[in-house]
């Protein structure tokens, strides 16, 4: 059933089974095991709810279906969302040698230091693709998404009009300008410094990221350290 909201009680009042049920056991936040354990425990949740999942240390909100007259905080689709301000993925790459990118071509890289609410299997957040050097990322639920990077140019020649970025790019390979989600552009006068760029994207469940490199100064060159997180926002509600 739905939270009942606050109540003051009197000294010496009767707690009914209803009020501890609507005050007490539907506004707390619920820990359960697995998202599975979530569901066959609260055969019909209501807007509000909030559960906590050990296995992959995440919180969630339930969210009814958007209707513009009575539930305008809605879902485009009802159901457990990750809690707003979740960090799913944080990684991080320190390499002393840098990773090598190729001239004029855009590079996939991967992450040697990470954190994630779920492991390679787990589909409640954010798949990875990896247990060890995850590069491509799988997003499971719909919504609007924080998504930053920040990388440091080391080795990349300080040629004034080179072209050095990085960025995020969604579902394609061949990264075309409609695919890439943004670009966070290095100052070709310091080549040692970092750049870093952050924005907001409406992904989708089953939409594929992958964090790039990208350098046109005519030979190759190296990146030492890149950063990406992933954080999320809301539900999409149309």
């Amino acid at each position: 059933m739905a939270g009942l909201g606050y109540k003051a009680f009197a000294v010496g009042a009767v707690l009914t089974a209803a009020q501890v049920q609507g005050y007490l056991q539907d506004q707390s936040v619920m820990l359960f095991a697995s998202s599975a354990a979530r569901t066959a425990a609260l055969a019909s949740p209501s807007q509000g709810m909030r559960s906590y999942l050990t296995d992959s240390n995440s919180a969630w909100q339930y969210y009814e279906a958007y209707n513009s007259s009575t539930n305008p905080g809605g879902a485009a689709t009802a159901g457990w969302y990750p809690a707003e301000g979740t960090v799913l993925f944080a990684g991080k790459r320190n390499n002393t040698s840098g990773v090598s990118i190729p001239t004029a071509a855009y590079t996939v890289v991967s992450f040697n230091t990470f954190s994630c609410t779920g492991s390679t299997a787990n589909t409640d957040t954010i798949q990875i693709d990896s247990a060890t050097a995850p590069s491509t990322f799988t997003v499971r639920k719909d919504g609007w998404y924080r998504l930053s990077s920040l990388a440091r140019h080391a080795g990349w020649s300080a040629t004034t009009g080179t072209t050095r970025n990085h960025g995020i790019n969604k579902n394609s390979t061949t990264f075309a300008t409609n695919t890439i989600i943004y670009s966070g552009k290095g100052s070709p006068a310091d080549a040692s410094g970092w750049a870093g760029d952050m924005t907001t994207a409406l992904l989708a469940a089953g939409d594929v990221l992958r964090f790039y490199l990208y350098q046109d100064t005519g030979a190759n060159r190296t990146c030492a350290d890149h950063t990406i997180s992933i954080e999320y926002l809301r539900p999409a509600s149309v």
